[in-house]
């Protein structure tokens, strides 16, 4: 934010915008449960099971040899609807979705303007 400050002071004839997308990040992974999400923190689309579903040598879509056929490792779950990440690094379709909600409207911005307002003269 001290940079965005710093170059309204500069350049005070441009429109900065501060999104402060960590924060919306956190409160949906934070709090995927009441938003509808599951498991916030596993890969929809992974290999490895456990907490995170990811092996990062294993990419969604790969196979790999088990027991001398060739079989789909990196699979994806049932509903990625209901979750936030895709592959170990990338959101879902739906958790994109459910960040730009939130920023659309200006809550998490400085100036807390809606995107509709971005470019409004």
């Amino acid at each position: 934010m001290e940079t965005v400050v710093g170059l309204r002071r500069e350049l005070p004839l441009a429109s900065f915008t501060y999104v402060d997308i960590y924060s919306v990040k956190y409160l949906l992974i934070s709090q995927a449960q009441k938003y509808g999400f599951e498991k916030p923190l596993a890969a929809c689309c992974g290999y490895g099971g456990g907490a995170y579903n990811f092996d990062f040598n294993v990419r969604c879509g790969d196979t790999g040899s088990v027991d001398g056929r060739e079989v789909l490792l990196g699979k994806s779950c049932e509903d990625p609807s209901k979750r936030i990440i895709w592959d170990g690094i990338h959101y879902t379709e739906a958790a994109n979705r459910w960040v730009f909600g939130q920023i659309s409207g200006g809550k998490f911005s400085d100036p807390p303007n809606s995107l509709k307002m971005a470019c409004h003269r």
